[in-house]
C-alpha cells in the first residue's frame, strides 16, 4: 500500500469517526435534557394511605346487588347465580350490544 493510499484511508476513517462523535454528542445533549426534568416522586403517584383509588360499584345483571369492580361482580355471579349464569349472562351481553 502506498503512503497516499494509507493517508486517504486514514482521512476517511477520521471523517467517519468525526461523524460518529457528532452523533454521540447529540445523544448526550438529548439525554442531559431528559435528566434535567425532575422525575415524579413515589409519594406523588400513590395515595397517602397507600390504597388504590376506589372503583365505582357495578350492578349485577341478575339482581339488585352491586359489586366493587369486575372481579367482585364475577365472584358474586358465580356464587349467587350459578344456576342462571351461562344462559342469562349471554342474554345480558346481547342486550347491552
Amino acid at each position: 500500500m502506498s503512503i497516499t493510499a494509507a493517508l486517504d484511508a486514514l482521512y476517511r476513517e477520521r471523517d467517519r469517526l468525526d461523524a460518529e462523535r457528532a452523533k454521540l454528542d447529540e445523544a448526550i445533549v438529548a439525554l442531559e435534557g431528559i435528566a434535567s426534568v425532575p422525575a415524579p416522586s413515589a409519594a406523588a403517584t400513590k395515595r397517602v394511605d397507600g390504597r388504590s383509588t376506589p372503583k365505582p360499584p357495578i350492578a349485577c345483571p341478575f339482581c339488585e346487588e352491586s359489586a366493587k369492580g369486575m372481579a367482585g361482580l364475577a365472584a358474586h355471579v358465580r356464587g349467587s347465580h350459578a344456576d342462571r349464569y351461562p344462559d342469562a349472562y349471554e342474554e345480558w351481553k346481547r342486550q347491552r350490544s
